[in-house]
């Protein structure tokens, strides 16, 4: 540990603190953490986020003709041939070939443009991007990235690990599981991970190499994102969100059409990207909008830019949205007109520049400084977006820029640890049996329900201990971690041992319910593994009571409907396949209405028990078959002879099913 004597925080006025940092690259290719500390005291850099890439690129074998597939484009044979040659000599385990080190930046690119003439560039034409970015640079959502983080953060000393905050980022942002994986990464890596993010949705070309059922978008596939927000503000975690707010289709010129066709100060994703952040799913969380609201290479400032802002900050519907400036090419943006970056000027643009200090100025919590530095290799690359800034720091009140060079990261990101820790504590491992346990296992379906009752009992009380220690004054306090930051420090450690004590004390204990919810039974017979927690034994009773006839009655006819679905070869072995095919849609349909019945008979058993149910909506039941035969009276019927009987009294369903039979057979016919 020799590396880490002098890792004390500089002593210095304010500092800096980077809310939007990558210490790895899109090949994972950068610098660990241990050997971050000194760059960042040459900064004056207090803090900085771990945000590795998590769209890794896919690098081309070069051994066949799928350019498309497989990476990075190349019009050179002599290059094809470098690349061929590099990968037959290629062995991980025993370094990389030394004769190629020279020029392996050529050979294997570490970005998804690897054409220099474009990566420089600030557009594109049509045929530069067909040729040279299309198929360019295939990017596959690396999962592993998280799990390199929380292994070289906790190899940190104490110390050091505070000035860190490590996020998570390897999520598939369309997968409707994204916020179950969230929480199954944090319970792998407690203590480690403060927010998540840099998270993308629309970036230049990245949503185009990146499989497109795993993305999210503003729009029809925006479900998983919204509740991924939901979760973070549950959990207490920040978000940071790249998001451009602009189209780029450029034409032969390079001329972006996609704000030409929509409006030329309206931007193309802007008011899909509101609405998102006004979603109520959304309001709770802490969301950075990256890059001031979506600025990049391509998506470039529109005239209006700084009057969409405006109105941002001025909508109480938005008060949980801050901005992040970050990346050097979104700071000249702001601060120079487009002649002066051709003419590459020193000085920024004083209109420009008192125009976004106003903004600021007027706004003082809502701004953060970022550098989007991407695996930095020199401490010149590191600060080159805060060297940009500098006119606009001696531009600021001294609140303003304090906040946005620092304080707005304390408030935003490094004060949301304590509360992640929180719940790590008191509400994960609940949630993340929730996650794991399977439903369909043999348990009986009173435990099953109990279970579920006793997890959402457990979270409900975790969340209440939770708001108990945030509310108090001395750690709500304004400013409380600065003007204290040793005794601040030792309060939180206090409480966090407090919030494990309250943990085991609960009524059922998280590896309890883990060991009942996932019990494989080798004989049914056998005493049940809760029978000595008379609390939980007693929990199992009431589920029966409040279950009742109905929930057992509607088990019946779900095993009845199942047993019938075994003898439908034999039984109906001479109808034709279609009418094979409606029976078993007909079928389908009444069980899908039995289930219905079900969950809302397991949330009215949830409020009677006087917990919240899901917030999820039931859906309505609804009929929808193409095929309709005669066949499916008889199913419709037999229903409705067994319900005569009073084993159910699921008569509305049943009869509703029949009433959809008979009018779609009236239409066929």
């Amino acid at each position: 540990m020799e590396n880490f004597k002098e890792t004390k925080i500089p002593d210095i006025k304010g500092g800096i603190a980077d809310s939007h940092f990558h210490n790895l690259n899109y090949t994972q290719q950068g610098t660990e953490p241990r050997n971050l500390i000194e760059a960042m005291n040459l900064q004056d850099m207090r803090y900085a986020v771990l945000a590795p890439i998590p769209t890794s690129l896919l690098l081309r074998c070069g051994n066949c003709s799928h350019d498309h597939d497989h990476g990075h484009h190349t019009k050179s044979e002599v290059k094809t041939e470098a690349i061929k040659k590099f990968w037959s000599n290629y062995n991980p385990a025993e370094g990389l070939p030394a004769a190629a080190q020279e020029h392996i930046e050529s050979i294997i690119p570490n970005y998804y443009i690897s054409e220099l003439k474009v990566r420089n560039a600030f557009s594109a034409t049509a045929e530069e991007y067909k040729k040279l970015i299309k198929k360019d640079g295939p990017l596959y959502y690396d999962t592993n990235v998280d799990a390199h983080t929380a292994a070289s953060y906790k190899n940190l000393p104490v110390e050091v690990q505070d000035r860190f905050d490590p996020m998570i980022t390897g999520l598939a942002l369309g997968d409707m599981r994204a916020s179950e994986k969230l929480i199954m990464k944090l319970r792998d890596n407690p203590g480690v991970f403060t927010g998540i993010g840099e998270i993308t949705v629309f970036k230049e070309w990245v949503q185009h190499k990146v499989q497109a059922g795993l993305q999210a978008d503003m729009s029809e596939q925006q479900r998983a994102l919204i509740k991924l927000m939901k979760t973070c503000g549950t959990i207490g975690m920040p978000v940071i969100l790249h998001c451009d707010v602009n189209d780029y289709r450029p034409d032969d010129k390079g001329v972006n059409q996609a704000s030409e066709a929509n409006n030329k100060d309206r931007p193309v994703y802007l008011d899909a990207i509101l609405e998102f952040l006004r979603h109520q799913d959304c309001q709770g969380t802490t969301i950075i909008w990256a890059h001031a609201c979506g600025l990049g290479k391509y998506s470039r400032a529109l005239p209006s830019h700084l009057d969409n802002i405006k109105s941002l900050l001025e909508d109480t519907r938005l008060n949980h949205v801050k901005i992040d400036l970050s990346w050097d090419t979104v700071a000249e943006q702001l601060l120079f007109t487009d002649q002066q970056l051709k003419d590459k000027a020193k000085e920024p643009d004083n209109e420009k520049l008192s125009a976004l200090a106003d903004l600021i100025n007027k706004h003082p919590t809502r701004f953060l400084f970022g550098s989007d530095s991407l695996s930095p290799n020199s401490v010149d690359i590191w600060q080159k977006t805060s060297t940009i800034y500098s006119p606009l720091f001696r531009k600021l009140s001294d609140i303003a820029r304090q906040n946005f060079r620092i304080g707005n990261y304390i408030e935003n990101i490094r004060n949301a640890r304590f509360k992640v820790r929180l719940w790590e504590i008191l509400c994960m491992p609940y949630a993340a049996i929730a996650i794991t346990r399977r439903t369909d296992n043999e348990l009986p379906r009173a435990a099953k329900i109990a279970i579920s009752i006793a997890i959402k009992e457990a979270i409900k009380n975790g969340k209440e201990q939770i708001n108990h220690i945030l509310s108090s004054p001395k750690i709500s306090g304004p400013d409380n971690s600065e003007k204290d930051p040793e005794n601040f420090s030792k309060l939180r450690s206090t409480l966090l041992q407090y919030a494990k004590a309250y943990s085991e004390t609960v009524k059922y204990s998280a590896d309890d319910l883990e060991k009942w919810a996932t019990y494989i039974f080798k004989d049914k017979s056998k005493t049940a593994p809760w029978t000595d927690n008379n609390d939980f034994v007693n929990l199992i009773d009431e589920v029966e009571k409040e279950w009742g006839a109905e929930g057992k009655a509607l088990e019946a006819l779900k095993a009845e409907i199942l047993q019938d679905k075994e003898a439908y070869p034999e039984r109906y072995k001479d109808l034709s396949s279609s009418q094979n095919s409606a029976l078993i849609a007909v079928d389908r349909a009444i069980r899908d209405a039995i289930v219905h019945r079900m969950m809302q008979v397991e949330l009215q058993l949830q409020i009677n028990m006087g917990l919240t149910p899901s917030t999820e909506r039931i859906p309505d039941f609804e009929l929808k078959n193409n095929e309709l035969r005669s066949i499916w009276m008889d199913i419709a019927q037999r229903g409705k002879e067994y319900n005569s009987q009073n084993h159910s009294p699921f008569a509305a369903y049943l009869n509703q099913v029949q009433a959809e039979i008979t009018k779609a057979s009236a239409k066929e016919s």
